[in-house]
């Protein structure tokens, strides 16, 4: 009741119902600028800038960077022909808008040639990279949008927005094949973490943004103005169709004070790379090196496993995998998390199940246990242990950094040095995770090995005691008592004791 209310109260403001089915269900939130939107903070992905190699190749993001009060940068597509300021629409456009409403039409006009020109000329060795991945996602992402009943075409929308790069990063942070920011992407139910960041993934990804379009057609009742609310926020464009009564994309976007630079070629954009991906030898495309379509199987695997341990044992290009499991930011998979479903080429499955008990845990760093003592915050442990305050918070499922108690053991993973240079080895306040069992095993055999021993004292700390020291180091009470014969039959120790430790 209350969506349907909100959706009647935009439809106030712009002067006329919007066009969407009874369906609808998104009511129009706050313009991407003012933070508060749950859609609209995609917007900020679709205006960020791919960083990849690719991107930085293409010279149309010196165009992209819409600054105020700015001059057209030289040789960029905007300068291919004059400004358009005629509000007079084709025909075409008429047409192709009133299908937008259903899917999303390929017309050609100057805005598109200029993209198309921009493609086949400066733009073209960029553009040459994209056709040679378009092949590898296209068909899979195309059966998404199917599923979710949205226009295939608007596959292309992707490839603007990063070049079908699953590894895509923007100078504002928005991340993979369709450039979600963090917060948008939790929102569509990705994962956005240490270990693991879906809006890499190609499937998931491809599923969250047919969903986020489809509540921006709900909204505008047109596929155009929807992929245009996607590079500025839905606010942008409410804004632009209230201020001209009008809702025909080319209309709007001949007017500079409707849309910045960015939004306003971003429809063209897509068009033009959908009609040369459609014919590409028409456009003088004839050689391109095609990837071939990504073709897997899920199968489990322990958790800490390093991808490139699984292409060892199954003989799959480690590229390859990486590309399939985007997802796996570090690489492995995660810990803590129990069997993880890795997706691996189908030829490779029944390799893979075969040798999987032959694949090492990947030991990421050394582990140890820290026991959260007064004045302790997960940043201090962290810089102690040349650790990362996120990794220890996942690592250990802390949802808050601040809720910490006393006497709380956390495992740290630990690098060999931290970063300005300190030793990061283990304090007495924590014990190595990866050590201890070893040095069980050669107590047991009457030997300890030099990187398991133990030093040779240990100066009692606030909280301590003879069995928790004696837990510490791996050994019993009586072999502390019995190396420290001044300790008493009570074994009661004070702060700043010094108490030797067996050898």
């Amino acid at each position: 009741m209350l969506k349907s209310y909100r959706r009647l109260l935009w439809g106030f403001a712009l002067g006329t119902p919007l066009l969407v089915g009874s369906c609808a269900h998104q009511a129009p939130r706050a313009d991407k600028a003012s933070g508060g939107s749950k859609l609209a903070a995609k917007g900020d992905a679709g205006a960020a800038r791919d960083e990849d190699d690719d991107a930085e190749d293409s010279e149309e993001e010196a165009e992209e960077e819409d600054v105020a009060n700015t001059e057209p940068v030289e040789n960029t597509p905007e300068d291919l022909e004059p400004e358009v300021v005629s509000s007079d629409l084709r025909k075409e456009e008429i047409e192709a808008d009133r299908l937008a409403r259903q899917t999303f039409p390929l017309v050609q006009n100057e805005f598109v040639d200029k993209w198309i020109t921009y493609f086949t000329g400066r733009g073209r060795k960029t553009f040459e990279r994209w056709l040679g991945r378009s092949t590898r996602f296209i068909p899979l992402m195309k059966d998404v949008l199917r599923q979710d009943g949205l226009p295939e075409d608007l596959i292309y929308l992707s490839m603007i927005e990063s070049g079908f790069n699953v590894k895509a990063k923007s100078h504002a942070k928005a991340v993979g094949p369709w450039q979600f920011i963090k917060g948008t992407g939790t929102r569509y139910d990705l994962e956005v973490g240490y270990w693991v960041d879906e809006r890499r993934d190609f499937v998931k990804s491809s599923h969250a943004a047919a969903t986020y379009l489809k509540e921006l057609h709900q909204i505008f009742g047109s596929w155009y103005l929807a992929a245009a609310a996607y590079n500025a926020g839905e606010g942008k464009v409410l804004a632009a169709v209230r201020r001209d009564r009008s809702r025909n994309f080319w209309e709007l976007s001949r007017k500079k004070k409707n849309f910045r630079s960015e939004t306003r070629n971003y429809v063209p954009k897509i068009i033009a790379a959908a009609l040369i991906s459609k014919n590409p030898e028409r456009y003088g495309f004839a050689e391109i090196a095609y990837e071939e379509p990504l073709d897997w199987d899920f199968v489990q695997v322990p958790e800490t496993v390093d991808l490139r341990g699984v292409a060892e044992v199954t003989g799959v290009d480690p590229e390859k995998l990486e590309i399939l499991n985007a997802e796996l930011v570090r690489g492995l998979t995660p810990p803590k998390r129990g069997p993880y479903s890795i997706k691996v080429p189908k030829e490779a499955k029944e390799r893979l199940i075969a040798s999987i008990d032959k694949i090492p845990a990947k030991k990421m760093k050394d582990m140890v246990l820290h026991t959260i003592r007064r004045g302790d915050s997960l940043g201090s442990i962290a810089r102690r242990y040349g650790s990362d305050v996120q990794e220890i918070m996942e690592l250990n499922g802390l949802k808050s950094a601040k809720r910490l108690r006393l006497g709380q053991e956390l495992s740290i993973p630990v690098r060999e040095r931290a970063s300005r240079g300190r030793r990061s080895t283990p304090r007495s306040g924590a014990r190595s995770r990866n050590a201890e069992p070893v040095a069980r095993a050669a107590r047991a055999s009457g030997r300890t090995p030099a990187s398991t021993r133990a030093p040779a004292s240990h100066v009692v700390r606030r909280g301590e005691n003879l069995t928790s020291i004696a837990h510490r180091y791996g050994f019993t009470v009586p072999q502390l008592r019995s190396v420290n014969p001044g300790l008493g039959t009570k074994g009661a120790v004070r702060v700043g004791q010094r108490l030797k430790l067996p050898n």
